[in-house]
């Protein structure tokens, strides 16, 4: 009876493609992890991904840029500062304003809002800085368009500087 050697000839193309595989998802992994790496001279988190470096992106703004933010019925339209804090509105109040005090963002800083109501997706909106060392990015929900309406009930907003989560707030419309 005569043995047959084993097929092996397979076996190497499979192992390196295995490798190459543990390997990604390894590295992918690692970056998953959101390791900070400082940079000595400004001491700004640099969250910059092995990929973002590779298709020459450029590193996120660093967190932090959102001091505080406060629901308001008024809004200092010159410099975007709300008048007194209010956190619950009524069906038929005509503006909800969030003034939001940031830490002077370099021009072209994306600033976004989500809102959510009894803890379901409402709306987002979006802006960009036009000019650097603002103090205050502010959003508007009104009722002065036709179609305009106000449930009543609880709402939360999550506000992200450059896609980075930085604070939540909430409010309730009566």
């Amino acid at each position: 009876m005569k043995i047959k050697p084993s097929n092996q000839k397979g076996f190497a193309p499979v192992a390196i493609v295995i490798m190459i595989v543990l390997a990604v998802v390894g590295l992918l992994t690692y970056q998953a992890r959101g390791k900070n790496v400082v940079n000595q001279k400004t001491s700004a988190p640099q969250n910059q991904s092995f990929f973002s470096k590779l298709l020459g992106q450029k590193p996120p703004q660093p967190v932090g840029m959102i001091l505080g933010a406060k629901t308001t019925k008024t809004l200092d339209h010159k410099i975007g500062a709300g008048g007194l804090e209010v956190t619950t509105f009524s069906t038929k109040d005509p503006d909800i304003f969030i003034a939001v005090q940031v830490n002077k963002p370099p021009k072209g800083t994306k600033f976004e809002y989500v809102r959510y109501f009894k803890g379901k997706y409402v709306d987002h909106k979006s802006l960009e800085t036009t000019k650097a060392g603002v103090d205050y990015v502010s959003f508007n929900w009104s009722l002065k368009t036709a179609n305009s309406k106000r449930l009543p009930g609880d709402y939360r907003v999550k506000l992200y500087t450059n896609g980075n989560f930085e604070k939540e707030i909430s409010f309730q419309v009566r």
